[in-house]
């Protein structure tokens, strides 16, 4: 194939300029989606697949860390298993459950497993290991099993645990955090770390009494190489608070206690505001949808790539190409009922609105529960997810049959990230069983379901909806991208000397 026919990366470089923990920051910070392969000199290529900032599936090219391998080394299963197993088509997995050699929780342990192990070993790969990123392209990184769900700040942090030394970044951010004071952001989770018993009882130093450094290496809390990874790490995800209003990676926010029923009014709802973003034109799709236009071949000189490294210099904005967005919008809110006075009015003139307006800072008396969902239809358009997931709530607490009340809810809580997307589904299999034509449901319930690797019930929910809404152009398209889905290929062009 000619140079003037190949996929350029979005970003490319080498980890001894952008070491891999910086790449998974600089990831989530922006939720980017699509494929990360790292090339190791004179070695194999490895590959991860972002999702919203989140890795979700991790492919390595040496074959390291094999799932039979792992379950056999566990004890669970023999050799003669393993190999019976792999000669059957399809996941490993899955046919020896089938076979009644392990559990279905036990597998499902071991694949939690083998992704962190995978991951770990990434941090450690050499400084001259190049990486190449292709937005939108996570759909080649593919193993035909589910996405993992394990918490992107767990990666790191056991990433960091093991490799910290491995980044060349390390000892420039502690040099120059020097001998400031370390105090914990107030937004930091913690607990998503997964810290150890030793490392928890240091991060719980932190939150009871700010310390620098070397004041912490002589707290004697744990071993000084320790101590210093951990600062490291906590630096990087921006859990330690310098006095900016930066806020830390993944941010825990108290949700307020909802209202009781009865005397919910919009004058006195407080949601949390919307969290400044850069790049916001430039978000990708939620819940996986990266596909948002096709990778154009490049016949110019490549543009500078993007600079993921938050530490070491400015960023630039993403490529055009990354910045147009095909996900499925909202469900559309139903227009409340508007008297037929009114309507005899407003002949001769421009229609009605939708929805009467209220005065400023005053609650929509006649149709609060619609106010509500507007609300969240508002706080969602500006980025404010659990803002628009508790107006939903409120909303449906006050009218808890509408069902795009729930449909509305049971999208926030996909979006949000860190949500169970099965869950969500059968919320919406309860939502389908009273309301079976409703089409809204059935489309998020399509793109659901892809999302989760049920791809023959997605296309029933989408055919379903065309049957219903022959123009329902969402649905057109991911009937289309599922249909013409074909084997993985590599692009080429990843790594040109």
């Amino acid at each position: 194939m000619s140079s003037s026919t190949e996929i350029q990366p979005t970003a490319e470089g080498d980890l001894g300029r952008t070491p891999f923990a910086h790449l998974l920051v600089y990831a989530a910070e922006q939720q980017l989606t699509g494929a990360l392969f790292l090339h190791v000199p004179g070695g194999a290529m490895h590959s991860v697949r972002l999702e919203s900032g989140r890795p979700v599936k991790v492919q390595m090219g040496d074959g390291f860390a094999r799932l039979g391998n792992l379950l056999v080394d566990a004890g669970l299963i023999d050799e003669a298993a393993t190999t019976a197993a792999r000669a059957v088509p399809g996941l490993i997995g899955e046919s020896l459950v089938a076979e009644g050699h392990i559990t279905r929780d036990a597998l499902e342990t071991m694949v939690e497993r083998q992704f962190f192990i995978r991951m770990t070993l990434l941090f450690g790969l050499p400084p001259k290991t190049r990486y190449a990123y292709f937005a939108d392209m996570h759909e080649i990184v593919d193993d035909g099993a589910p996405i993992s769900t394990v918490h992107p700040l767990a990666v790191l942090w056991a990433g960091l645990r093991e490799h910290a030394a491995a980044s060349v970044m390390m000892e420039p951010v502690l040099e120059r955090i020097g001998s400031a004071i370390l105090r914990l952001h107030r937004s930091a989770a913690i607990d998503r770390l997964k810290p150890t018993v030793t490392e928890r009882a240091v991060l719980d130093r932190l939150r009871q009494t700010p310390l620098s450094l070397q004041g912490l290496v002589e707290a004697n809390l744990g071993d000084e190489a320790m101590i210093r990874w951990m600062v490291y790490g906590l630096v990087i995800m921006r859990f330690v608070d310098f006095g900016t209003e930066a806020l830390p990676l993944f941010p825990e926010q108290p949700s307020a206690p909802p209202a009781p029923a009865g005397s919910v009014t919009l004058a006195r709802i407080r949601l949390q505001p919307s969290a400044p973003r850069r790049f916001t034109a430039a978000a990708p799709d939620d819940v996986g949808d990266g596909e948002r236009i096709k990778p154009q071949p490049r016949t110019r000189k490549r543009t500078r790539p993007t600079n993921p490294d938050g530490l070491t210099g400015g960023k630039s904005d993403p490529p055009q190409s990354s910045v147009a967005e095909t996900t499925p919008q909202p469900p559309a809110v139903p227009k409340p009922a508007v008297d037929a006075s009114s309507v005899a009015e407003s002949i001769d003139g421009d229609a009605p609105p939708a929805m009467p307006t209220a005065p400023e800072g005053q609650p929509d008396a006649a149709h609060p529960a619609h106010a509500l969902y507007c609300l969240a239809m508002q706080r969602l358009s500006e980025g404010d997810r659990k803002g628009a997931l508790a107006a939903c709530q409120l909303a449906r607490e006050i009218d808890p049959n509408e069902p795009d009340y729930a449909l509305l809810a049971t999208w926030i809580r996909a979006i949000l990230g860190g949500t169970n997307l099965e869950s969500c589904v059968d919320d919406l299999d309860k939502l389908l069983q009273d309301r079976p034509d409703h089409v809204p449901a059935l489309f998020y319930r399509g793109y659901l379901r892809r999302r989760i690797g049920d791809e023959a019930g997605a296309a029933t929910d989408l055919r379903r909806v065309l049957e219903l809404d022959p123009a329902h152009q969402d649905a057109l398209r991911e009937l289309n991208r599922l249909e013409r889905r074909a084997p993985a290929k590599r692009p080429s062009g990843l790594y040109r000397s």
